[in-house]
């Protein structure tokens, strides 16, 4: 039975991981954005410090397969939950890949 309850928590562990490629950013603050393309509004979060949604350099996010106009869709861990949005490609970078000796040092 032991053996049992630990091979099903094992199962669900692996269900519950995320499929999606995984990149980190390399700006800092570059906003998520509600369509792909700057005349798109950043994400509204309503916070006094930080109204809209950013992502931070070095932080990962997962590439949800659409691409337009140089942006990519996202997803990103808030802690509670996931927010979706867009974010420019240029800064994003495959995460878990090798880095170049030019940008090793921007890497977190």
């Amino acid at each position: 039975m032991k053996r049992f309850f630990l091979f099903l928590i094992a199962a669900v562990s692996l269900l519950a991981a995320s499929a999606y490629p995984k990149y980190y950013c390399t700006g800092d603050n570059v906003y998520v954005r509600t369509g792909p393309g700057k005349n798109y509004t950043p994400i509204y979060w309503g916070y006094d410090t930080r109204p809209y949604a950013q992502i931070d350099k070095g932080m990962v996010v997962e590439y949800l397969g659409e691409t337009r106009n140089g942006y990519m869709r996202i997803r990103y861990d808030c802690g509670e939950y996931y927010e979706y949005g867009w974010i420019a490609k240029q800064y994003l970078r495959p995460a878990g890949g090798k880095i170049s000796k030019k940008n090793k040092n921007k890497r977190r």
